[in-house]
């Protein structure tokens, strides 16, 4: 399972920089919410349990959150490389060591900070080539 979700993400990252050739964003975002609509429709069959209302407006917040974050994904592929945008949903892996903290007291281990290192310092090497391989072209 943990590699269909990295192939997902994959092809999440990637779809939206071919897509902005031919489609408007919101489109792209429109279409996007559809087919996870559907997906997820299947799996609401069994598991679904009605939230309250504080659970349902944190759920359509979230929601509009999470839209109005692809349309900016989408948009900014459309302006730039993904090789240098990409490379900012890194700091995900930051804040979520930050909120863990904060939120939940979870001290990160020795591990989990070594692990964020490279992952940050790689994508900041990769677009930090990247950004060279565009000048001197």
């Amino acid at each position: 399972m943990g590699r269909f979700g990295r192939i997902h993400v994959c092809l999440y990252q990637i779809s939206p920089r071919s897509l902005s050739e031919t489609d408007r964003p919101v489109t792209t975002v429109f279409y996007t919410a559809l087919l996870g609509v559907v997906i997820m429709s299947f799996a609401v069959l069994f598991f679904w349990k009605a939230p309250g209302w504080m659970t349902a407006k944190l759920m359509a917040m979230t929601g509009v959150l999470g839209g109005l974050t692809h349309y900016a994904i989408i948009r900014a592929l459309q302006i730039a490389l993904a090789s240098v945008i990409i490379p900012f949903a890194y700091t995900g892996v930051l804040w979520a060591i930050v909120f863990g903290f904060v939120v939940f007291a979870e001290v990160p281990s020795m591990g989990i900070l070594i692990g964020a290192a490279i992952i940050v310092g790689s994508g900041i090497y990769i677009a930090r080539v990247e950004s060279g391989r565009r000048h001197v072209i």
